[in-house]
């Protein structure tokens, strides 16, 4: 799978691969990561064929995006709509600087962030702050009716760790 798709300067890997970290830890997905280039039209409307028509297992409806997304790209806008409008479940994972109304067009948003202060409420956090720093607790807006999973980078002290665990007004899980 990865061969066709790395004809395209957007992409910097395709795969079917099973998801680490989060929720959906486990499942397989296709994953494409950009690079952050610009796409072309007859790029875009060649990779979405590729990817309806690609042999995939019935169960894999699960798409997952990450990298440097050309976010403000119309034809990446047009790519993504579509692949949700072809009953995909499109996923992204991105860091706070990559938010924005485009994220209406996706199903499920991981935010991974170093800062405690949050615009908006994704389904799921990957909070990863700095070593050495003090751990504060993270402030976002709350929607009624939307849950967030919360998600903690493992590798800072146990002491730390536990002491925000308990500090913290949300019920977090280790990454």
């Amino acid at each position: 799978m990865n061969d066709g798709f790395l004809k395209y300067p957007w992409l910097s890997s395709a795969r079917i691969d099973f998801v680490r970290g989060g929720l959906y830890s486990g499942s397989l997905a296709l994953a494409l990561v950009f690079s952050g280039r610009p796409m072309a039209h007859s790029d875009a409307t060649d990779a979405l064929s590729s990817i309806l028509s690609a042999p995939l297992p019935p169960s894999l409806r699960l798409l997952r995006l990450s990298g440097f997304m050309p976010t403000s790209d119309p034809e990446f806008l047009a790519f993504v709509k579509a692949l949700t409008l072809y009953g995909l479940h499109v996923q992204v994972v991105i860091e706070s600087e990559q938010a924005g109304p485009w994220l209406d067009t996706v199903q499920w948003i991981t935010l991974r962030t170093k800062e405690p202060v949050l615009l908006f409420q994704p389904n799921e956090v990957w909070y990863e702050p700095a070593d050495g720093s003090s751990i504060k607790d993270i402030v976002m807006p709350q929607l009624p009716n939307k849950i967030t999973f919360m998600y903690f980078r493992n590798g800072l002290s146990t002491t730390e760790t536990e002491a925000f665990f308990r500090a913290s007004k949300y019920h977090w899980q280790l990454l």
